[in-house]
């Protein structure tokens, strides 16, 4: 398993969209929808950027995920 930048893997950003929405929905704002997790997603795509996405993928497979958020 690697894990890598989620720049180098945008094709999973859907999945890591649902997924996200899936286990966090009830943390979330009522008008949070997994098309705006896509776009969140694809706005963590800049390497050295904070907030950033880094995935971890195995055979090509996204395995999980974790980003990097200022607090």
């Amino acid at each position: 398993m690697r894990i890598e930048h989620l720049a180098k893997h945008k094709e999973v950003i859907p999945t890591l969209a649902a997924w996200v929405y899936g286990e966090w929905r009830h943390w979330m704002e009522p008008d949070v929808t997994p098309e705006a997790l896509v776009t969140m997603f694809e706005g963590r795509t800049v390497n050295g950027q904070i907030p950033e996405t880094f995935v971890a993928v195995e055979s090509g497979e996204p395995q999980g995920t974790a980003s990097l958020v200022t607090h």
